[in-house]
């Protein structure tokens, strides 16, 4: 078996049990849209800006039965598993702490005997990035720290909605730096001990309450490698966790 499957609560799907063998995963190089711009006098084009594009995957799988009937019921839970329009999640199993989110518009298998069918399923990656599969959680108690961004994409809680930071204790006047990416969120305001600020996708929380209005209107990213961070404003004892996953070409 070369492909994981997982359905899009992300929990595995045993393809043995309904009958399917994953062959292999197809996946092409990043390509990319490019917006270009000709100037008068100067000879080519010169490129403005240049923005990864979504990828076509190519997953073929074999449906194998002892009959033509059971070789039908096999190929028709396929089309139930990843025919039904809604997103799911693919991986290599030889890279099993990654997958990518995927859909599929529509393909015809190719019978081999009345037992066994292939099927060439084209899937298309909307983001263009396969992600880890497990959130990672990495918990600090000092003003400054260093977190690895393990993927080889910058992290932007404006796409990656599941990466958060929560800070956690007494403070006034918060201030937390990305001095690496060069980022600063700042926050006009006091916490308690006890108190939880939440930065999650474009929202700035207090104990699960907006505080957005009060900040710098900024957010944090994290480049690929080591990101130094800075806590300024905390006062005592404080806890500060960075959850994401990864991301990677």
């Amino acid at each position: 078996m070369l492909i994981n499957l997982y359905n899009n609560l992300g929990e595995e799907i045993n393809l043995t049990s309904l009958g399917l063998v994953g062959l292999k995963l197809e996946i092409p190089s990043p390509s990319y849209r490019r917006e270009i711009e000709k100037l008068d006098g100067r000879s080519g084009i010169v490129v403005i800006e240049s923005i990864l594009d979504s990828r076509p995957l190519v997953a073929s799988f074999m449906v194998t039965a002892d009959n033509y009937d059971d070789s039908l019921k096999s190929r028709d839970r396929l089309y139930g598993l990843i025919g039904n329009g809604q997103t799911f999640y693919i991986a290599e199993a030889r890279q099993p702490t990654e997958r990518w989110k995927v859909y599929v518009d529509g393909w015809v298998p190719e019978r081999i005997n009345v037992r066994t069918s292939i099927f060439d399923v084209p899937l298309l990656t909307e983001s263009g990035t396969s992600e880890s599969i497990s959130i990672i959680e990495k918990i600090y108690d000092t003003s400054t720290f260093s977190f690895k961004n393990e993927g080889n994409i910058l992290i932007d809680p404006r796409i990656h909605t599941e990466t958060e930071i929560l800070f956690t204790g007494a403070s006034t006047n918060l201030i937390i730096r990305n001095l690496t990416a060069g980022d600063e969120w700042s926050w006009a305001g006091s916490t308690v001990d006890g108190d939880i600020i939440k930065l999650k996708g474009v929202r700035s929380l207090k104990n699960d309450v907006s505080i957005f209005g009060q900040t710098n209107k900024k957010l944090i990213t994290m480049d690929p490698g080591w990101n130094d961070f800075e806590i300024i404003g905390a006062s005592g004892v404080f806890e500060l966790a960075v959850k994401s996953r990864f991301y990677f070409l």
